[in-house]
């Protein structure tokens, strides 16, 4: 899987070319578009023709499945939900179906041959609820496919260089990390302990051994390694407090 960056009126977006090539329009964007507005801000500037559909996200393990009769103009209020299923044969045209992030990991899970994507909020709690490897699991019931079939891209996030979190994480972790089959010992290598009794947590590392666990080839998972805490081109709420903006990364159809 080969990262490209684009630029689209003006607008800086990272990409999947290998996904490009097959059709489908996606991208992880940065600080020059915020969009912590639910409907949006200045999207049409990016994409004049298309709406912009957000969700109000709630750290959890919701996913909102669109498809033929899903009605974008039906719904005033934003959706609640921290994710997208999508299937792309039959969902509404022009729209882009994003999630909005500032430290928390986005995620595109594409399934190519399924004409099928989802598109993920993953915060820590998200993560270490297993949100990825519930919709990984949901797919491989609801599709019949394989683990091979999985594409997975995970965007720019806080990195395990800066994010601190409590030891009421690492608990979490632990138990439910271990109950997807894995080991303490791969965990220790995601949340790294320094500084003392501080941890820090390799939020894009555990979503990649989360998906291995199930099967993914390593091959088919790319982390884009940008962390949003140091680099100042993307929001980040732990670098900037509530003065943050949101970041969005998006599924047009």
């Amino acid at each position: 899987m080969q990262l490209i960056e684009r630029t689209i009126n003006g607008y800086q977006i990272l990409s999947i070319q290998e996904w490009l090539t097959s059709g489908l329009e996606h991208g992880f964007m940065n600080a020059q578009l915020d969009v912590s507005l639910e409907s949006g801000r200045d999207w049409d500037k990016v994409y004049p023709a298309s709406k912009l559909k957000l969700l109000k996200q709630m750290h959890g393990t919701h996913t909102i499945l669109v498809s033929g009769n899903f009605e974008t103009d039906a719904i005033s209020a934003p959706l609640t939900a921290d994710g997208w299923w999508i299937d792309l044969k039959s969902a509404p045209q022009n729209v882009a179906w994003g999630i909005k992030t500032a430290d928390c990991a986005p995620v595109i899970v594409y399934l190519k041959s399924f004409k099928i994507v989802y598109v993920l909020h993953c915060g820590w709690r998200g993560t270490v609820d297993n949100y990825l490897a519930l919709v990984l699991k949901q797919a491989l019931e609801t599709y019949h496919c394989a683990a091979e079939d999985f594409e997975i891209c995970v965007g720019p996030a806080a990195g395990k260089c800066c994010y601190e979190v409590g030891y009421e994480v690492v608990e979490l972790a632990e138990k439910n990390f271990l109950a997807l089959g894995g080991t303490l010992e791969l965990l220790a290598q995601i949340l790294i302990k320094k500084e003392g009794e501080k941890y820090y947590f390799n939020n894009s590392g555990l979503l990649k051994a989360q998906s291995l666990l199930l099967g993914v080839p390593e091959q088919n998972i790319y982390l884009i390694p940008a962390c949003t805490i140091c680099d100042p081109a993307y929001f980040s709420f732990r670098r900037q407090g509530d003065a943050a903006g949101r970041q969005v990364t998006f599924v047009k159809a």
